[in-house]
């Protein structure tokens, strides 16, 4: 009985000890969840950086982010555009498949270039060259510029850093080469 008794003793012990740390550890957390405080970044002595989106015109993957023609901004939905104010349909599509290439130099392919196709209002095909950019909060797609007198494009690669088009002007191979400053597309040659 006695050996009963000690065994019931350090178990009611051990669950005072127990539930006194529990009263404890609900103290602190209900007193550090009502600080005013957004976060715990200034009580907790961690260099944590508090991340915040800069440009909020980024999209889940190149086919569904916002890019530029002049001055006008559209954005990709599926591969087809679309003004912003308007929100309506704009005749710019992608044509073929995005490259992915590693464009801002991440050791990562994650980056994609691609060409967009855009109707006229004279019927004509016009071809621009854009690329986005993979950052962690989604893709940011750059400017894209005119492929002036291309009438098809035949091939776009990423080699040394350049992008390549080879396009049909006036019925002759043309190639045009295209880079990335200052986070937009620039031509080359």
């Amino acid at each position: 009985m006695k050996k009963q008794i000690q065994k019931n003793i350090s178990s009611r012990v051990g669950s005072i000890i127990l539930f006194s740390l529990t009263i404890i550890v609900l103290i602190i957390y209900s007193y550090l969840s009502s600080k005013e405080d957004d976060s715990l970044y200034d009580m907790v002595r961690v260099n944590i950086p508090k991340i915040s989106i800069v440009d909020k015109r980024v999209g889940a993957d190149p086919l569904n982010a916002y890019y530029m023609i002049g001055s006008e901004v559209f954005k990709l939905e599926n591969g087809k555009g679309v003004v912003l104010e308007e929100k309506k349909d704009v005749p710019i599509n992608v044509s073929g498949n995005p490259i992915i290439a590693d464009l801002d130099n991440k050791n990562v392919k994650d980056d994609a270039i691609m060409i967009l196709s855009k109707v006229s209002d004279n019927d004509n095909k016009l071809y621009y060259v854009t690329a986005s950019i993979k950052n962690f909060y989604g893709y940011k797609g750059l400017n894209a510029i005119l492929l002036e007198g291309v009438s098809e494009v035949n091939s776009v690669n990423y080699e040394n850093g350049f992008i390549k088009v080879n396009g049909v002007v006036d019925k002759k191979s043309v190639i045009s080469y295209f880079g990335i400053k200052d986070n937009k597309l620039i031509k080359v040659n």
